[in-house]
């Protein structure tokens, strides 16, 4: 995990975590809340006096969030409620300069294993009901709405949030975490295929998804250029691509077994959250990274509303749901068929390439040629016996 939490500890400490609350705040929620009452709520809660007051009387810990070079991007605090054993997040803010990085991936990663360190069953946060991007990152990340409440702060201000929880998965010491990719693995379409059909440029966009698959294109330059064209399509056509996908053989079956043994299963896919959401939900997939796309007034914009999951993000997601569980990448298994799911399945510790391009093939330790996605099972079981 590139990201580090730094903590705060000394009187230094203190000050830095409150001009840095200060940023943060006059940049995010007078949009929400409204400039008088941002200002309220960073006196009596973001202020120098708070921040020592929490610590001092209420245990409060908080943390700097650093970047891998080091960068602070934003902070993240909260403290353990001994009576109801849960870790209360009180806050995870980033700098608007920093959002879109995963950083609060990281950050949810670290309370999970402080919660396992400390023996908490779960953690919960409280976010302000029309904050839509807070409340679908928090949802990315396990988090479930449970229940919802209006508390006065004085002067006349009201917080009126919704109350989220996360509870800390427990799992057996020999649980594994399977991550695949979606398009032409999980599913056996190419999900860009469908909608460029959907535009009229279904052949042209094919053609640039097999080059960008076999590792002949870079991966970025293909995708928003297969985006581009499909420029001014409704949004229905997430609904109308949806009908078209099938799953591969074996697919739903692999999922369901791998949570009768207790593991956890993601997808990574540079496809897109609109139609993978609908694909993760039907079978009942613990993790999702995706693509998204702009959509303007019901209808796409022809770009990205995201940054690009390139084959170093597959990477990351492997990693930070394997740290998330607690689980050792040496127990952990990625599959995928084209060259940006070649570092992850190298890292895993069964990595497999599925019915895949010859570069991906070539590149991985162990390949299946058959479209059955439960001859993964084969693979990893012969491999724990031969350990």
């Amino acid at each position: 995990m590139a990201t580090t939490m730094r903590p705060v500890r000394t009187e230094a400490d203190q000050e830095e975590l409150e001009g840095l609350a200060a940023q943060i705040w006059g940049e995010y929620w007078p949009a929400l809340i409204g400039e008088a009452q941002t200002r309220y709520m960073v006196e009596q809660f973001q202020s120098l006096g708070a921040i020592r007051r929490d610590m001092a009387e209420h245990a409060y810990e908080y943390w700097f969030v650093m970047d891998g070079d080091g960068r602070t991007c934003g902070y993240t605090g909260g403290h353990v409620e001994p009576e109801t054993n849960r870790f209360f997040i009180s806050k995870i803010y980033l700098k608007a300069s920093e959002r879109g990085r995963h950083l609060a991936s990281d950050v949810v990663a670290h309370y999970v294993a402080l919660c396992r360190e400390r023996g908490l069953d779960a953690m919960y946060l409280t976010v302000n009901k029309h904050n839509e991007l807070g409340i679908r990152c928090y949802r990315g990340h396990g988090f479930e709405v449970i229940d919802a409440v209006e508390t006065s702060i004085g002067e006349g201000f009201v917080m009126d949030d919704y109350i989220m929880e996360k509870r800390v998965p427990q799992l057996a010491p020999d649980a594994r975490l399977i991550v695949m990719d979606i398009d032409s693995t999980l599913i056996n379409e190419e999900v860009i295929d469908l909608l460029g059909d959907e535009a009229g440029a279904g052949e042209q966009v094919a053609a640039i998804t097999e080059r960008a698959m076999r590792g002949e294109l870079d991966f970025r330059g293909a995708l928003e250029e297969r985006v581009g064209l499909l420029a001014n399509l409704d949004a229905g056509v997430f609904d109308r691509a949806y009908a078209r996908v099938t799953f591969t053989p074996g697919a739903r079956e692999l999922v369901a077994e791998a949570h009768r043994r207790g593991w956890r299963v993601g997808v990574v896919s540079g496809g897109f959250h609109e139609v993978a959401d609908r694909i993760v939900a039907a079978a009942d997939i613990d993790f999702c990274l995706a693509n998204r796309l702009e959509v303007v007034d019901g209808r796409l914009t022809g770009r990205l509303a995201s940054d690009v999951i390139t084959k170093q993000r597959k990477l990351e997601a492997l990693e930070r749901w394997a740290a998330e569980l607690g689980i050792p990448m040496e127990r952990t298994v990625a599959m995928g068929d084209g060259a940006n799911d070649i570092p992850m399945i190298l890292a895993a510790g069964t990595g497999i390439a599925f019915c895949a391009k010859p570069k991906t093939r070539a590149a991985a330790p162990h390949a299946i040629d058959e479209r059955n996605l439960m001859l993964a099972l084969d693979v990893i079981d012969c491999k724990d016996e031969n350990a």
